[in-house]
Formats: C-alpha cells, structure tokens, sequence
C-alpha cells in the first residue's frame, strides 16, 4: 500500500436552522464595504439570485415589498447575484430600484458566496436572526414562510394563524431531464495529425426546457484539444445534434477514457430554477503505428518471432525434446 499525501481539505460550515451563519465581507456592485457581522442586532436576508432566473425576477417585487414593510422595524437584505456579466446584473439592480447592498463576483453558481452557502439552484433564501443564527432556509420564494418568520423574528405581532409554518428545504428537488448519446469508443491512430469530430445527441425528455446549455470534453490526454460548444436552449421533446472537434497532435499510443460533460438550466416553476450537471464516458483508443514495438516488447514480456511468425519459446520446447530423444535412445 501507498500512502500519497493530498491538499488539507477543510470541512463545510454547517448551515442547518440553528447553525451560526459563516461571516464574509465584499465590496457591492454600489461601492460599499459590507460584512454580515456588521448587521449583528438586525434580522438579515440573503437572497440568492440572477437576472437569467425568472422564478427570481417574478420573486424581486415581492422581496422589495418585504423590505419596505420590515426594513424600519430591523430587517436587512444582502442580495448575492450569480450574473456572469457585471452590467447586466448592475442593469437590473439600478432598474428595479434595489436598495439592499448586491455581491457580485462574475464566477455565477462558482461565486464564493455560493460556494460558501453550497447554493445549487436558484432563487435559494436564507434568514439570519440579531445573533447570526440561521432561523430559515427556503428554495423558492415561500412568501407567507418568510414572512410570518421574520414577523417573529422581529417580535411583531402576529395572528395565531401565521404562526404556524415549515422551516427546511422545499421539496422540489434537481434532476436530469436531457438524454445524451455518444459513441462509447473513438479510435485514432498515432501517426494522425488533425480534426476529429466527435459527435454526440441530445434530446430534452422533460417538459420543461433546458437552457445555456455547455458541453464540454474533459480529462482529454496531452496533445489533445477541443472548445466547449453552446446551445442556447432545448424544448420539450426537441432533439440536437452536437459536434465536438479534437483538435489531435502527437498522441501517444495507449487507452485514454474521457468524459463528456453538459451543463444547463431549468425551472420547473415560476419559484425555482436548477443547474444541473450531467456527463457520458467514452474511451479514446490510440493504436501504435504498424511496426512499431508492441506494448508487451515495451513492458519486456516475450514477443513473437519475426521468422513464419512462430514464437521463439516453441523452438527452444522442440529442442529440449530432441536432446532427450537421442538421450534414451543412444544412451
């Protein structure tokens, strides 16, 4: 056994109701230094969202009417935006008038803070009290929830009725909804120089669509390389054609196994949205050119005989034999 030693791994914050929210600062899309802990004493809302997501864009007139009514009363939201693009999200805060502070840091569902809050679809909500403790964590919008907690979180009075709610995770959950086809074997020999497509088929089995789709090769081997390749969105039911080009040079012989990977979209309802990541496995098989030392010469085991293409081991065998025929017989 063969002990290799690795990076030191850190454990996850946890995030359970009841857990002390992570602390973080950043500079906002409006120039302010920010930090959670500098809202010690008010109930803080962290909102998840991007302008691309329209559970999120419905959800925006909603969170600003949340804001309006609680913000005099102590409640603070800190918006954490996951644009790809800077003036798109700033576009958005600036036309729907956002007063709350936004964390943007370009990287979307790989920003810090989603990285830090393991946010994987959007619009994800959490509710942090005067003390920094996680009281609520909702996928979605959940209005009445959210509201009705904070109410109680403020100290306001409530009637019997509101009072009454689920803390937790909404119980719509990610899944696949694309099938993706791919050839599991691509044979190249390695004398070859150029482009080999790689094709592949996509088909949207849901009835939702899927959009932004990437689709990318990984775990490609030296001296090859290919470009992700777009698709803007794939219906219900609809069907697509994609093209990979491998871009090959000097490969090596030898087996490579390669992963094709998608990435994409999808709200199932006006409250949701998932990123989903979903891959293939294909094997990439590079055969050395004819004449060229065999992988069982390289590694030193006995190869065969040039000569009528009988192994050398057979005519030692004969020999042996001849030697104890004569032995018996003259001896």
């Amino acid at each position: 056994m063969r002990v290799v030693p690795t990076e030191y791994v850190p454990p996850k914050v946890p995030l359970y109701i009841g857990a002390e929210a992570p602390d973080f600062s950043f500079e906002s899309l409006q120039g302010e230094e920010i930090s959670l802990s500098q809202y010690r004493g008010k109930v803080v809302l962290l909102d998840f969202w991007a302008s691309w997501c329209l559970p999120c864009v419905v959800a925006m007139p909603k969170m600003k009417s949340l804001y309006e009514a609680y913000h005099d009363e102590g409640l603070e939201i800190i918006g954490i935006n996951l644009d790809l693009s800077r003036e798109q999200a700033l576009d958005f805060v600036q036309h729907f008038e956002l007063p709350w502070p936004q964390y943007w840091d370009g990287k979307g569902y790989d920003s810090e803070l989603a990285v830090l809050f393991r946010v994987k679809a959007i619009p994800m909500l959490y509710l942090i009290d005067q003390q920094g403790i996680i009281r609520g964590k909702w996928l979605g919008l959940a209005e009445e929830e959210v509201k009705s907690t904070i109410e109680e979180l403020l100290g306001l009075d409530l009637e019997e009725g509101n009072r009454e709610k689920e803390q937790g995770e909404a119980v719509i959950s990610p899944r696949p909804i694309l099938s993706l086809r791919v050839s599991p074997r691509l044979s190249l020999s390695a004398t070859y120089t150029g482009e080999v497509p790689l094709n592949l088929k996509l088909r949207n089995t849901s009835s939702y669509e899927a959009k932004d789709l990437k689709v990318s090769l990984e775990r490609v081997p030296e001296g090859v390389s290919v470009e992700t390749v777009t698709v803007e969105s794939l219906k219900p039911g609809e069907s697509t054609d994609v093209t990979l080009s491998l871009s090959v040079q000097d490969l090596e012989p030898g087996e490579y196994p390669l992963t094709v990977g998608v990435t994409y979209n999808y709200c199932p309802n006006e409250e949701t949205c998932f990123k989903i990541d979903q891959d293939a496995s294909l094997l990439l098989v590079v055969s050395a050119p004819a004449g060229s030392t065999s992988n069982k010469a390289a590694s030193g085991m006995p190869e065969a005989s040039a000569g009528k293409g009988i192994p050398w081991i057979i005519f030692a065998g004969a020999g042996v034999l001849l030697v104890l025929l004569l032995f018996v017989l003259f001896g």
